[in-house]
């Protein structure tokens, strides 16, 4: 199960880095498709299958959630380098 974790993450952060939160939907469906053909392939019961399914769920989504934290922690870091090293006059200032 900690494949389909790992897997998840990774999953979860590429979508979170680069999609809204409606690209989990086809995330989610892969990964459903994905266990089911992987984990009733090696193990007979329902309860592993179950067990799969959660775990590689919620690290989709605590990838996807930790995916957009990192994006916006490197765009504020980007503006703000930028903006350090191309300050604004006074006359470009809005007038209000």
């Amino acid at each position: 199960m900690a494949p389909f974790a790992l897997a998840g993450a990774l999953a979860g952060i590429l979508l979170g880095w680069r999609f809204n939160v409606v690209a989990l939907i086809p995330g989610i469906l892969g990964v459903v498709i994905v266990v089911a053909v992987v984990d009733l392939a090696h193990h007979p019961g329902p309860r592993a299958a179950i067990a799969g399914f959660l775990i590689a769920l919620v690290s989709l989504q605590i990838g996807y959630v930790l995916g957009r934290v990192f994006q916006i922690a490197i765009r504020s870091y980007r503006s703000r380098q930028i903006s350090a090293r191309y300050p604004r006059s006074d006359s470009e200032m809005p007038r209000y």
